[in-house]
């Protein structure tokens, strides 16, 4: 049992501009095994908070701040975590380029943070976000010629005082990982 509730205010001072604060929360029933080996039901709390702003000063130009906030409390201590990012998109007459720059900082996996990025063509990207880094990404959109796209991304995230990443196949020595993607779609018409 438990529930979850959103309230976002959104404020729009000009048609190229909005801004809006939104609280996120969930209250869950988890089982916490005590010292006498009984198991108990206690409530696990998640609370996110989130300040955006969106501004388009150039109709080519597009800045995106975000500042996120996670809190969970469940039977052990409280863990928080924050995001602190900074988002620009830009056009020209045949490509498009995104680009972002973040800070993010958790006590661990239960104050992890969940944050959208643009993503090559049918692709969807909400990498979560613990432990303690930096995180960018710059993608690339190009319109070849009429009917071939292509789309670059490269990521590159750095996480301070961890010796690897990852678990199991998918681990990774080190604290650096880099992801690339390239993608081409030629259109028939």
């Amino acid at each position: 049992a438990g529930n979850e509730y959103l309230v976002r205010l959104l404020y729009k001072p000009t048609r190229a501009t909005v801004f809006y604060g939104q609280l996120r929360g969930e209250t869950k029933s988890l089982n916490v095994t005590g010292e006498s080996h009984l198991s108990l039901v206690l409530p696990a709390t998640r609370q996110q908070y989130l300040l955006y702003l969106d501004h388009s000063p150039l109709p080519a130009l597009n800045l995106r701040s975000r500042v996120q906030m996670s809190r969970y409390e469940h039977a052990a201590p409280t863990s928080t975590g924050y995001y602190i990012g900074q988002e620009i998109n830009t056009s020209f007459r045949k490509s498009k380029i995104s680009g972002s720059y973040a800070l993010f900082d958790t006590d661990d996996y239960n104050s992890r943070l969940y944050v959208p990025e643009h993503d090559v063509l049918y692709a969807f990207s909400v990498p979560a976000l613990s432990g303690t880094g930096t995180r960018m990404y710059i993608l690339w959109q190009q319109s070849i010629f009429r009917q071939l796209d292509g789309w670059i991304k490269l990521t590159y995230t750095q996480y301070r005082n961890q010796q690897s990443i990852g678990s199991g196949l998918e681990e990774i020595a080190g604290p650096n990982r880099t992801d690339i993607r390239c993608q081409l779609r030629y259109r028939l018409h």
